[in-house]
């Protein structure tokens, strides 16, 4: 993971300011807050498949390293 003048450390305050339990990772709730504060307006149904592509392990939650790849493509 490249960090662009200081890009990945925004990027890791932003996901943990919405990661409200402080486990490192963002739970489906907390990935809808943060599409929210974003400003989109995504049916849950869309939120849902979205939630899923971004989430590359599979393990039902998002990491930092799949969300900067998710908003890398953004």
């Amino acid at each position: 993971m490249v960090d662009v003048n200081g890009e990945n450390e925004q990027l890791q305050k932003f996901f943990d300011s919405f990661d409200v339990n402080k486990n490192g990772v963002l739970e489906f709730s907390e990935f809808v807050k943060l599409v929210k504060a974003l400003g989109m307006n995504i049916p849950l149904e869309q939120l849902q498949e979205g939630f899923k592509k971004i989430d590359k392990g599979h393990h039902s939650l998002i990491t930092f390293e799949e969300f900067v790849d998710w908003w890398g493509e953004q």
